[in-house]
């Protein structure tokens, strides 16, 4: 992300001086800017790119263009980040409302309605996230096709909601068929693998197979210190391994991964405000229980 942003500001000079300043090449750079600010956890930035991309391409397009749309989802997932919920949802559903009249069908109302989706999902409304999420699906397979990258991302989501309602049958399937998209895709980054075996981690954990949930919670940290695979797969996979390392009587580098899962929730306590309350609800009971949950 750090090499992609500096290729983007250097784009941007050159579209600039070139192009001029009101050129549509000039907005989608200011886009891609705020896509690598957001992978740096640079939220407060990714947004001012973004809402400039917005402005310059409703400048030149009007308000009900395909590109606005998909730079408003840019922009509800940016303010998902930040934990702005609300706000998040407006811009999705703005993006939402311009795709219903100019392209319903398309790849990009599928990526808005699982924005939509994972919103639903990041504040525990499982049952109205299920519904944006299995639209999403069949939008997005009509789309692309039943092997295309998207539907993996789509897949993921309703995996981890699979795992969070105890669906485990559901989430074997889900998360599998998403491992499979990507392993058959070239090029793929390998930190694009984590959040698949993250729930599957997650999912084996459940289950209550424990070497092999480990197995997958190590991957997961091997791949994050090589690269950043964002707060919620990095502290998630630091709490699910906490829990696993308590229960087999591993107390001191339990406690010391439960409480880094907890710093780096804090960091952001509007959207991970549920995070929080249950990290430290676990620490708290597991220093009585020896781990087990309540």
């Amino acid at each position: 992300f750090r090499l992609a942003k500096d290729h983007l500001r250097r784009t941007l000079d050159i579209f600039r001086k070139s192009l001029g300043s009101m050129h549509p090449y000039v907005g989608y750079t200011f886009g891609n800017l705020g896509l690598a600010e957001e992978g740096l956890a640079n939220f407060e930035k990714a947004l001012e790119n973004h809402e400039k991309s917005i402005a310059l391409l409703q400048e030149l397009y009007g308000t009900n263009h395909r590109d606005v749309a998909w730079c408003l989802n840019n922009l509800a997932n940016v303010h998902m980040d930040l934990g702005n919920f609300p706000k998040a949802r407006e811009e999705a559903r703005r993006g939402m409302e311009i795709l219903q009249k100019v392209s319903p069908g398309s790849t990009d109302m599928g990526m808005i309605i699982q924005t939509l989706g994972r919103l639903e999902l990041e504040e525990g409304r499982y049952k109205e996230a299920g519904q944006y999420l299995e639209k999403s699906l069949i939008i997005t397979e009509k789309a692309n096709g039943a092997n295309h990258i998207y539907v993996a991302s789509v897949l993921e989501l309703l995996g981890m909601l699979y795992v969070e309602t105890g669906q485990y049958s559901k989430a074997h399937k889900a998360i599998e068929r998403a491992q499979n998209i990507r392993n058959k895709t070239r090029g793929q980054a390998e930190v694009l693998f984590t959040p698949s075996l993250f729930w599957i981690g997650c999912l084996h954990a459940s289950e209550g197979k424990t070497s092999l949930a480990r197995k997958e919670f190590e991957r997961v940290q091997s791949i994050c210190r090589r690269a950043p695979c964002g707060p919620d797969i990095e502290f998630g996979n630091d709490f699910g391994m906490a829990k696993l390392l308590r229960s087999g009587g591993q107390e001191e580098p339990a406690d010391t991964l439960a409480q880094k899962a907890l710093s780096g929730y804090e960091k952001w306590p509007k959207r991970f405000r549920r995070q929080v309350l249950q990290v430290k609800k676990w620490m708290k009971y597991s220093q009585r229980h020896h781990g087990q949950i309540p």
